[in-house]
């Protein structure tokens, strides 16, 4: 993984300062089925990184019991969103 730091200023990931352009991304909204088509478009729409709002009352209806599949696959979303080249 990467080193990413913070400076007061600015972020910088390997030494290199960076922008972020983040979009935020509703997973829970929007069929996994479509994932990719969307990602695709936010990366080409000049975004380099994305913001996952989780809605934890989904991954954990009941108390104890939790749900990361389908979905609500986020480890699946995050590795998609890396092959991308999105943060």
């Amino acid at each position: 993984m990467p080193s990413v730091t913070f400076d007061g200023q600015s972020i910088s990931v390997k030494g290199r300062r960076v922008w972020l352009s983040a979009f935020e991304f509703h997973y829970a909204l929007i069929p996994q089925a479509r994932w990719g088509k969307r990602l695709r478009a936010i990366r080409h729409g000049g975004f380099n990184a994305v913001v996952l709002p989780c809605p934890w009352s989904m991954h954990e209806s009941r108390a104890g019991r939790f749900a990361f599949d389908g979905q609500l696959a986020v480890r699946d979303l995050i590795t998609r969103c890396a092959e991308m080249g999105l943060w």
